[in-house]
C-alpha cells in the first residue's frame, strides 16, 4: 500500500506538528519499509505528547482567568462602596 503524500511534504507537516528530525526519519523509514502500523503509533504518541502539553497551558490559563476574575470582582465591588 503506498502512502498519498510525497516525502518533502510528509517532512513539512511532521516539522509543523514539531516532530524533531530523528521523529520524522524514524516515520519514513516505517512508510517506506511498510511498517505502517508502527509510523502511526510513532504519530499518535507525538499527538497525545501535544495534547498534554496543551491541557497543562489551558490549566495555566484558567489560573490566570481566576485571579483576573478576582481583581475585576474586587475591583467593582470598591467602586459602588
Amino acid at each position: 500500500m503506498e502512502y498519498s503524500l510525497d516525502q518533502h511534504t510528509l517532512r513539512e507537516c511532521l516539522n509543523d506538528a514539531g516532530c524533531n528530525e530523528a521523529m520524522v526519519e524514524q516515520f519514513l523509514i516505517c512508510m517506506e519499509t511498510g511498517c505502517y502500523q508502527r509510523g502511526q503509533n510513532l504519530l499518535m504518541c507525538h499527538r497525545k505528547q501535544l495534547l498534554d502539553a496543551l491541557h497543562q497551558e489551558q490549566k495555566r490559563i484558567d489560573c490566570l482567568d481566576f485571579v483576573i476574575h478576582q481583581i475585576k470582582r474586587k475591583t467593582s465591588f470598591c467602586k459602588e462602596e
